[in-house]
């Protein structure tokens, strides 16, 4: 075919998974890079399994003033305290390699207007607009960021994991100077469309059976943006999930068992419903703080192995990010050394995605008998 109004989009990919296929070349790279954008793409059929629950799939609109400004203030306080992003071996959701994304984490107590107050006035009031937009009792399941794209940053089109089914992006603020950057979504009525933000508003879509992204790089300095996610209450159904139709691909995957790590249950959510209380732990152990899990140990030890909204315990947490010290403390104090993410995934096999297998907490662990265990992330 002659090129295209939007140009040579193949070659556009092939440069992009390159980039990939070199940032990873020590780990294998041409063969990561390719399997998990295999994945992506397979995973994008997902949408033919799902029930929508809105005409188009998505809708802007302006998040209330009063929820807003605390999240603003909170990043206009904490915006000089960005940290990379990090990505597991592989991964093709963003082009780090050519223009890292930044984070400022808004769940964090130490930085100045983070932590439970913000986090339970954004559960709320999104809440309440998700469950009257999709007109379904939703359950929150993961909020993340502040996201910080940076010049020339690419979102792959995606559709989000099972059970995510609604979502919202949050835009916390971008360069006033740079160009319009959409977000691409592909809408129920088979259209696609390129939906911009400005400042204060906020997309809502059906992150199960909309594929969307950001094809085009993003010709500004930076554009910081927050996502929050929400499932189907537990409380509200048996069996085969009612966003997944019956009689398709998805329900025989669901039937089959292949699910049953991804798509928690009833008990495992009502397990979790006291994330809030227990993020202190969960703190401790992603900024290496030995000295406060010492004292949680002492005041609350049941936190030391309670599992967040993703189904993370803080021994994940420490993993993740190498802290030889926090993960032999939680070992110590009863942790599970296989313990399993919400997502499948073992304590070392995080360990080995995040950090490699030549990392000395992976050789910690093996040497204690951790397997590594569950899916890829």
């Amino acid at each position: 075919m002659s090129l295209q109004p939007l140009g040579d989009r193949e070659s556009f990919y092939q440069d992009f998974i390159q980039g990939c296929r070199d940032y990873w070349r020590d780990s294998h790279g041409e063969k990561i890079c390719d399997e998990t954008d295999l994945k992506r793409l397979k995973h994008n059929t997902q949408i033919a399994s799902m029930v929508n629950y809105t005409d188009l799939g998505y809708q802007k609109v302006r998040l209330p003033q009063h929820v807003f400004q605390p999240i603003y203030d909170f990043w206009i306080k904490n915006k000089d305290k960005e940290t990379d992003e990090s990505f597991f071996p592989g991964s093709t959701f963003i082009n780090y390699w050519n223009d890292p994304s930044k984070f400022v984490d808004i769940t964090r107590e130490d930085l100045p207007g983070g932590g439970e107050p913000i986090l339970n006035q954004l559960w709320e009031s999104t809440l309440e607009i998700m469950k009257t937009w999709t007109g379904q009792p939703l359950f929150p399941s993961s909020l993340y960021g502040i996201r910080v794209y940076k010049k020339g940053s690419i979102l792959a089109p995606h559709v989000d994991r099972l059970p995510l089914i609604a979502s919202a992006i949050i835009n916390i603020d971008q360069d006033p100077d740079a160009e319009p950057w959409p977000l691409e979504v592909i809408g129920h009525d088979g259209i696609a469309h390129n939906v911009t933000m400005n400042v204060g508003e906020m997309i809502l879509y059906e992150s199960h059976s909309l594929m969307h992204g950001r094809p085009f790089p993003f010709q500004g300095t930076y554009y910081a943006n927050l996502m929050i996610h929400f499932e189907l209450d537990p409380n509200s159904y048996t069996g085969l999930p009612p966003y997944i139709q019956k009689g398709s691909k998805e329900a025989y995957k669901f039937l089959a068992g292949e699910y049953k790590d991804t798509i928690p249950s009833l008990e495992y959510m009502k397990s979790i419903q006291e994330k809030h209380s227990r993020r202190k732990s969960h703190d401790a152990a992603v900024y290496g703080n030995l000295d406060a899990l010492i004292r949680i140990a002492k005041e609350d030890p049941a936190s030391l192995y309670a599992p967040d909204v993703n189904g993370w315990q803080p021994i994940h947490e420490g993993a993740r990010e190498g802290y030889v010290d926090i993960v032999k403390f939680l070992l110590d104090q009863g942790a599970d050394i296989n313990a399993k993410t919400g997502g499948g995934q073992s304590v070392l096999s995080i360990v080995a995605d995040f950090l490699g297998k030549d990392n000395r907490l992976y050789k910690y662990l093996r040497a204690h008998g951790a397997l590594e265990l569950g899916p890829e992330l």
